[in-house]
């Protein structure tokens, strides 16, 4: 389920830019109450900021204007209760509480990368720890990229590769309460 995201604004372009910044993620809408986040424009906003509200403005605020795509959508995904952003299931994997079913093969190579919490896996233990010893590095290959047509459906980079290093997921997504590989 999508988080619910007050703004609080005169701004109607402000609104706007928010909107079509977060309506992949949230649920954007003028503040009725009851919403997971609210956002309060110091700069135009009526009144006083509802208690635990992030505030944007030019500065001493959450969020300083201008702002870029990235720091606002960071912004809401680290707030509220929220829940985890990538977890793994039974063969089976949410991001941000949508269902991404997986074979067992790219199961346990999620399941690998996610357990490096962040830092890069090198595509030899990938192929190891997947497939075993002397296994063909192209099957790695297809394999990342089933995995990002499948996580990466809204344009956003969750696998970050790199000729180097290897493998790793962004550390956006596991952030301390954005990751569980209970499964």
């Amino acid at each position: 389920m999508k988080k619910r995201v007050a703004v609080i604004t005169e701004d109607q372009i402000l609104f706007q830019k928010i909107y079509l910044i977060l309506k992949s993620i949230a649920l954007v809408q003028p503040f009725v109450g009851g919403e997971d986040i609210c956002l309060w424009d110091a700069d135009s906003a009526v009144g006083a900021a509802p208690e635990g509200a992030l505030t944007i403005g030019r500065s001493g605020v959450d969020l300083v204007r201008p702002f870029t795509e990235e720091e606002l959508t960071a912004l809401i995904l680290e707030s509220g209760d929220g829940g985890a952003l990538l977890t793994l299931g039974e063969r089976q994997a949410f991001l941000r509480d949508r269902e991404i079913r997986l074979t067992e093969v790219e199961f346990t190579l999620l399941r690998c990368l996610m357990c490096a919490s962040g830092e890069y896996v090198s595509r030899d233990r990938l192929i190891s720890e997947v497939w075993g010893e002397g296994a063909d590095g192209g099957v790695l290959n297809v394999y990342i990229h089933y995995l990002r047509e499948k996580l990466e459906t809204e344009g956003e980079k969750i696998i970050i590769s790199s000729r180097k290093f290897g493998y790793k997921i962004d550390e956006r997504f596991i952030k301390e309460r954005g990751i569980t590989a209970d499964a």
